[in-house]
Protein backbone atom coordinates (compact mmCIF):
# COMPACT_ATOMS: atom_id res chain seq x y z
CA UNK A 1 0.00 0.00 0.00
CA UNK A 2 3.29 2.20 0.05
CA UNK A 3 2.99 2.36 -3.56
CA UNK A 4 -0.91 3.65 -3.09
CA UNK A 5 0.08 6.44 -0.70
CA UNK A 6 3.04 7.81 -2.70
CA UNK A 7 0.85 7.85 -6.02
CA UNK A 8 -1.46 10.28 -4.12
CA UNK A 9 0.87 12.28 -2.81
CA UNK A 10 2.58 13.42 -6.29
CA UNK A 11 -0.92 13.24 -7.39
CA UNK A 12 -1.60 16.33 -4.64
CA UNK A 13 1.62 17.86 -5.54
CA UNK A 14 0.84 17.93 -9.17
CA UNK A 15 -2.54 19.58 -8.88
CA UNK A 16 -1.37 22.48 -6.12
CA UNK A 17 1.63 22.92 -8.52
CA UNK A 18 -0.87 23.55 -11.40
CA UNK A 19 -3.11 25.31 -9.00
CA UNK A 20 -0.70 27.61 -8.47
CA UNK A 21 0.46 28.27 -11.71
CA UNK A 22 -2.51 28.55 -13.45
CA UNK A 23 -2.93 31.79 -11.10
CA UNK A 24 0.25 33.06 -11.57
CA UNK A 25 0.44 36.26 -14.10
CA UNK A 26 1.85 36.30 -17.85
CA UNK A 27 4.72 37.81 -17.03
CA UNK A 28 5.87 35.36 -13.67
CA UNK A 29 4.94 32.14 -15.94
CA UNK A 30 7.04 33.48 -18.75
CA UNK A 31 9.52 34.45 -16.67
CA UNK A 32 9.53 30.90 -14.54
CA UNK A 33 9.59 28.93 -17.75
CA UNK A 34 12.38 30.98 -19.40
CA UNK A 35 14.51 30.08 -16.04
CA UNK A 36 13.94 26.55 -16.00
CA UNK A 37 14.73 26.30 -19.82
CA UNK A 38 17.69 28.43 -19.23
CA UNK A 39 18.81 25.57 -16.69
CA UNK A 40 18.36 23.23 -18.67
CA UNK A 41 20.45 24.57 -21.21
CA UNK A 42 23.47 25.19 -18.78
CA UNK A 43 22.91 21.43 -16.69
CA UNK A 44 23.04 20.14 -20.30
CA UNK A 45 26.45 21.86 -21.48
CA UNK A 46 27.88 21.19 -17.92
CA UNK A 47 27.40 17.26 -18.98
CA UNK A 48 28.50 17.63 -22.45
CA UNK A 49 31.52 19.11 -21.83
CA UNK A 50 32.32 18.45 -18.23
CA UNK A 51 34.99 15.53 -19.78
CA UNK A 52 34.96 15.85 -23.31
CA UNK A 53 32.01 13.32 -24.15
CA UNK A 54 28.45 13.31 -23.87
CA UNK A 55 27.57 11.45 -20.35
CA UNK A 56 24.08 9.50 -20.44
CA UNK A 57 21.52 11.03 -18.30
CA UNK A 58 20.60 7.21 -17.08
CA UNK A 59 23.87 6.23 -16.27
Amino acid sequence: MRTKGTTLLLAGLAAYAYYKFSKMSREDRDKMVGNLKEKGKKWMNQMRHSDGTTKSVHS
